[in-house]
């Protein structure tokens, strides 16, 4: 092996690096202003002396959806989670059906 393609393997690791990190730090930056934009409605225009979602305004229902948009990337990360227990559950219970038996 020759320095120029150790140089060249080392530069092409670290350009990726710097993709994944700058793709993640972007998505970040994306949920942090809109979930953030969606808290600053929700609470601003709250009624006074009244539970945060008791008597919701237009304004409200906008931050909401905020919220939602700014959570998006992180989606297929939740429903994974959420159906991978739910299929260990079942599994589980399954078993324990069976092994009554």
């Amino acid at each position: 092996m020759k320095i120029t393609n150790i140089k060249n393997y080392l530069t092409s690791i670290w350009g990726f690096m710097l993709g994944i990190t700058l793709f993640f730090l972007i998505c970040a930056l994306y949920s942090i202003v809109f979930c953030g934009s969606g808290i600053f409605l929700l609470k601003k225009y709250n009624k006074k002396n009244t539970k945060l979602f008791k008597e919701i305004q237009t304004q409200q229902i906008f931050g909401m959806i905020l919220i939602i948009i700014g959570i998006l990337p992180y989606l297929d990360t939740i429903m994974r989670g959420l159906f991978f227990n739910l299929g260990s559950n079942i599994g589980q219970n399954i078993w324990d059906i069976f092994s009554e038996n």
